[in-house]
């Protein structure tokens, strides 16, 4: 498959380093991801059954 250089780059993150440009999705490892949600996820009934099957092997 070819790909093909079309000129879109992002309006931020983007850096050359070493001659190649670096891409960078505006979020570290020091940075809190918004997008990450913690908290009590509930499964479905089949699911859970599921599971319990693979812990009972």
């Amino acid at each position: 498959m070819t790909h093909e250089d079309r000129g879109w780059r992002p309006d931020l993150g983007l850096e050359e380093y070493g001659g190649h440009e670096i891409w960078d999705h505006g979020i570290g490892p020091h940075e809190i991801n918004a997008g990450q949600v913690d908290g009590d996820i509930e499964f479905p009934a089949e699911l859970k059954e599921g599971l319990a099957v693979l812990d009972d092997e």
